[in-house]
């Protein structure tokens, strides 16, 4: 079955939204009785023409298991939602589908259906003459008739049916078997017995399966899986004691429900729903405060933490100060002695830096008239360079043919000759360069001088700045005779050999005559270079010197920057323990109550994690299990749950409470100012119906006095908007659609002892996951509701002592808020001192209202400072903002912790002298019992709880005061 289960809860979550097959997935647990229901429902519907009748009380798994034995057979599952205006029409529609899918297609179908969704009467007599006879009166029009027959008469001619009367029976036919009616109702109130009577087939047609109350194995089955799902920490040695108690905490109930009906004559019935809640809670409760008081256990051990590191610090700071305060002082003198001698220094160092300035000014003179010469002795060596270069191009285009042609000539002209000789004069007196050259001026002489195989590389390498001016006139002779050797002449009338000669010549005495000019610039230029070395090498010495001073001045300078940064960070460290440990004093003596308050508090959160397991637990049993309960049987329960506790071998806390387990006394304080009253009761009531949101159930406050109504409204005006509806509204539903979507409330005032089936979906918390991923919730099968986690929904009821079946009990928390002896008590008190003596009255209840907003000022500045301690980074006596923060938030909280002993003593005051009314107070609650009493005589005496107290307030406004009377002791 688990198995199956599971294919069940994977086809759900599949199924598309707005499908017919629509549904949520179900955790069930299976245990003996479940078992054999669930055969059984699978044995009644797999046989042609089964029909079930499911008996039992709400919550005791009907539907569910119903729709399990349907998947597990395969079979189409069809159900109807009811909404509001719910016809006749609908339900026939509904049926003209349901005809269509076992009559036309031939599928095996369930149809489900529960007594809530039956609206109309005449569904019963339609699902009787479908189990009688498996026809509707009326359901189908003539021409739906023809389509039906026409539809089925291919198969019907296969079985060798041909008449149309044949083939209508052969439709029916399959309808009858393959439509599966499951009706699941509940055994409790007069209509199962009515409706039994009143349509047979019901009985005689159906295979009754009755679902009794689950057995104690199937009550301990089921908590033992869930209880595995709880996680327990440390105390896991709790679970199967735990799971015990379980079993005795719902068997009490169900007997104590027994005993509050045969006592007070009110009906309570506890299903399986509330037992299946309780554990649920017990999970969700603990994990939920195991979170809230480890969280705030550890943000208490935190500022402890800090606390005594911070008490810590002040002694050590007070070491380290007289340590570090010698070791600043000595080193403020070494640093005033290294001041000093930086001083010489720098002064010495400025002369020798003047006397280096004035070298430098000097070389750079120097340096720019050797220059100045440099350039204009290049520039006109310039002019010359062409001509040797054209030479050296000459040159180059004569090669050693042309040297031999030369050679070959046994006598040459004029012009070849005087060419020659001037060439040779070059030569003259280094004729040893020129190999094989016996010196000879004559041809003879300069055929040796061609046959020298490198003269071309020696005239082109010739060292034409060592001419000597004899040279140079000698060949300018030559040159100059007649006739004047050119190179066009040389060229024309010698060869190409003898014109690039020429221009060799004549390039060379060229540059002669201009270096000539030159010569007396390049000394000028040289002695300026000489006396520049001599100045540039007195300057680098003078620098060298410079740069000695400087190293030594930088070497002072490190050394006074070292010292500087250790004594400024002497300072620093100093400055730091000064400020560290006025920080320390400072956060010590502010937060000094605090640490105290916080020792306290730590020992109590740690105790309060220590007992949580049990008290979660006793929690959940009240939070699920109150519900309808009067405060004598509520006590009466909690009596036994202790002692079914400590039978279990359990430690538990004799004096439990819901109140102070689960209760905020800060919240508990501001309800009471939202007008709720301030017995015990109807505090536990608060609390349950603020858990009793989804996935809980919602709450349905039972308020003949309309104090829960007035409460909610109240309240609602601080936290969010409320509505306020009507069942008898014609458009209740489009204020609940609104609500949901914008997270608003809903008060659903005034209900009777039944709820409109249209608000099934709402009470079923039929809420799911959208495609894009938001909740969402179907009012009606026609439309998804985008559903606002924040939307709260109240239901209340005027009736004193209503009847809700088992039906309505699974669908919602039940919750009664039956005004108590001692909760009236205290308001005829409020109500005869506000008449007697208003102002005090209305300071009361103005120094309630302060004492309200002082608990939320200290507990948002406690939170504050434990908050900021936590999320301090680093040293937090470094932290001059925080430290100040931190100040000021306590200097307030002791404001307001003064000013909220001050409200105390004054409300002390004041109850003192409310007290004196208390006697009046007392009589009036007893005559208001009394006279709710005479209800049980005849239900015409009805008296409202507002008229009482206009007739109390015209009684005692209308009474004559007594000579002497004394408001201040008016009960002498």
């Amino acid at each position: 079955f688990d198995e199956y289960l599971e294919d069940y809860n994977s086809a759900a979550a599949a199924v598309k939204e707005g499908d017919s097959q629509q549904t949520s997935s179900m955790n069930l647990v299976f245990f003996r009785d479940h078992c054999e229901h669930l055969a059984r429902i699978i044995r009644i519907i797999r046989q042609p023409r089964g029909n079930a009748l499911l008996v039992g009380v709400g919550g005791s798994g009907k539907s569910s298991l119903t729709r399990l034995a349907t998947s597990i057979a395969e079979y189409k599952r069809f159900e109807i939602a009811v909404a509001k205006g719910y016809s006749m029409n609908d339900f026939h529609e509904k049926l003209l589908e349901l005809y269509n899918t076992a009559g036309v297609k031939c599928q095996p179908l369930v149809f489900l259906i529960n007594d809530s969704q039956i609206v109309h009467e005449g569904m019963l007599e339609d699902i009787n003459n479908i189990l009688n006879s498996g026809e509707v009166p009326s359901l189908f029009s003539p021409d739906e008739r023809d389509k039906k027959i026409m539809q089925c008469s291919e198969a019907a001619r296969e079985a060798g049916i041909t008449s149309r009367d044949e083939i209508w029976s052969f439709f029916i036919s399959r309808v009858r078997d393959n439509f599966h009616t499951v009706l699941c109702m509940s055994p409790v109130g007069d209509a199962f017995r009515t409706r039994c009577r009143q349509f047979p087939s019901l009985t005689n047609c159906c295979s009754i399966d009755w679902f009794n109350e689950w057995p104690r194995e199937a009550l301990h089955g089921v908590a033992e899986r869930l209880m595995s799902e709880v996680d327990l920490g440390s105390r896991a040695d709790l679970r199967e004691n735990l799971t015990n108690l379980c079993v005795d905490i719902h068997t009490e109930v169900v007997r104590t429900a027994g005993d509050f009906w045969e006592e007070m004559r009110r009906r309570y019935y506890i299903t399986p729903t509330s037992y299946l809640e309780f554990i649920s809670l017990y999970r969700s409760l603990l994990d939920e405060k195991t979170v809230e008081l480890t969280d705030q256990l550890e943000r208490l051990e935190n500022g402890k933490l800090k606390m005594k590191e911070t008490n810590e610090t002040i002694a050590v700071m007070k070491v380290q100060l007289e340590e570090k305060q010698p070791l600043l002082e000595k080193a403020q003198k070494d640093n005033e002695v290294l001041v000093a001698d930086l001083k010489v220094r720098q002064e010495k160092a400025s002369v020798v830096q003047v006397s280096v300035a004035a070298q430098q000014a000097e070389a750079a003179v120097q340096q720019k008239a050797s220059k100045e010469l440099e350039e204009d002795a290049t520039a006109q060596l310039a002019e010359a360079m062409p001509a040797v270069e054209s030479a050296i191009k000459a040159l180059d285009s004569i090669d050693k043919s042309d040297l031999t042609e030369l050679k070959s000539l046994p006598k040459p002209n004029e012009i070849v000759g005087k060419t020659m000789m001037s060439l040779m004069v070059f030569f003259e007196t280094n004729k040893s360069e020129i190999d094989g050259w016996s010196g000879n001026m004559e041809w003879k002489g300069a055929r040796e001088f061609l046959g020298y195989t490198r003269l071309l590389e020696k005239l082109k390498g010739y060292d034409k700045d060592a001419i000597k001016p004899q040279v140079i006139a000698k060949a300018r002779k030559l040159i100059e005779e007649e006739p004047v050797l050119t190179p066009e002449v040389c060229g024309s009338r010698g060869s190409k050999a003898c014109k690039g000669i020429c221009m060799w010549i004549l390039a060379m005495i060229k540059y002669f005559e201009v270096a000539k000019v030159v010569e007396p610039k390049r000394k000028a230029l040289e002695e300026a270079r000489a006396e520049l070395a001599i100045t540039n090498k007195r300057l680098q010495e003078a620098e060298a010197a410079l740069k000695a001073v400087e190293d030594e001045l930088a070497t002072l300078q490190k050394g006074l920057d070292e010292s500087t940064r250790r004594k400024e960070l002497l300072e620093n460290e100093v400055n730091m323990c000064r400020q560290r440990l006025v920080n320390a004093e400072s956060l010590s003596g502010s937060l000094k109550n605090e640490a105290v308050r916080w020792e306290d508090n730590i020992k109590r959160l740690s105790e309060r994690i220590g007992t949580l397991p049990i008290d979660m637990f006793l929690s959940a049993a009240c939070v699920s299990y109150f519900g309808a309960f009067t405060a004598r049987f509520r006590k009466r329960l909690v009596r036994s749950w202790v002692e079914a506790t400590k039978a279990h071998n359990l430690d538990v806390n004799e004096d439990f409470s819901l109140v102070n387990a689960l209760g905020d006394p800060m919240e508990i304080l501001n309800w009471q100012i939202c007008a709720l009253p301030t017995d015990e009761t109807s505090t536990e009531n608060a609390i349950i119906v603020t858990m009793s949101h989804p996935p809980r159930r919602w709450p349905l406050l039972i308020d003949p006095q309309g104090q829960a109504a007035k409460w909610i409204t109240i309240r609602s005006k601080q936290e969010r908007p409320l509505k306020v509806i009507k069942l008898t509204d014609g458009t209740y539903m489009r204020t609940i659609d609104m609500s949901i979507r914008g997270g608003t409330a809903v008060l659903c005032d005034d209900v009777a002892e039944t709820l409109d089936p249209a608000l099934d979906p709402l009470l079923n918390r039929q809420i799911f996951s959208s495609e894009g991923g938001g909740p969402q919730i179907n009012l009606t099968p026609q439309s998804q509701v985008p559903y606002d986690p924040q939307f709260r929904f109240f239901i209340c009821t005027k009736l004193s002592n209503p009847h809700y079946l088992p039906d309505v009990c699974i669908k919602v928390t039940l919750v009664n808020f039956t005004v108590t002896m001692d909760g009236l008590e205290d308001q005829m008190l409020g109500e005869v001192v506000a008449i007697e003596q208003k102002e005090l009255e209305e300071e009361k209840n103005s120094i309630i209202h302060q004492i309200s907003e002082g608990q939320k000022s200290l507990k948002k500045t406690e939170e504050s400072i434990l908050e900021k301690l936590k999320n301090a980074k680093g040293n937090i006596l470094d932290d001059d903002i925080l430290i100040s923060d931190l100040k000021n938030a306590q200097s307030r909280a002791q404001s307001v912790a003064k000013r909220q002993e001050e409200a105390k003593e004054k409300i002390a005051i004041i109850n003192k002298t409310r007290e004196l009314y208390r006697p009046v107070a007392n009589r009036c609650s007893i005559l208001f019992f009394v006279l709710a009493d005479l209800a049980m005589i005849d239900p015409m005496y009805q008296n409202s709880l507002e008229f009482f107290k206009r007739l109390v307030a015209t009684v005692v406004e209308g009474t004559a005061k007594p000579d002497g009377f004394d408001p201040g002791n008016p009960l002498p």
